[in-house]
């Protein structure tokens, strides 16, 4: 008996810490987002404050290859994003940047980071 309730209090535990580090991953970023849907980017045009940052969230069905580029070229690219996957990407600077899918060029975006 002595066992069993030992066992359960790991389970309970292990359960708990793995609901508590969901929680945290959930909330981990506040920065604004751009979204892969019908392989597309939405929106297509975004500012960006300060922080610079923003993440890309494929709720497509498809593995996209998020690309951005900045106004000298510099190219920066993120892997592959497997549906359901969220990517956080911080901008170096103010400027404009594109954004591309290495996957399906036909998928561009711009933000703009001030």
């Amino acid at each position: 008996m002595l066992l069993n309730w030992g066992l359960t209090m790991k389970r309970i535990l292990c359960i708990g810490l793995f609901v508590t580090l969901c929680g945290f991953a959930e909330a981990s970023s506040d920065a604004p987002q751009m979204l892969q849907i019908k392989q597309s980017f939405e929106p297509m045009n975004l500012t960006v404050t300060a922080s610079g940052s923003l993440d890309f969230v494929n709720m497509d069905d498809v593995n996209h290859n998020i690309q951005v580029i900045d106004s000298k070229g510099v190219r920066t690219d993120l892997g592959v994003e497997k549906p359901g996957d969220t990517t956080h990407f911080s901008f170096s600077g103010p400027g404009a940047y594109s954004i591309i899918c290495g996957i399906h060029p036909r998928m561009k975006a711009k933000v703009t980071v001030q």
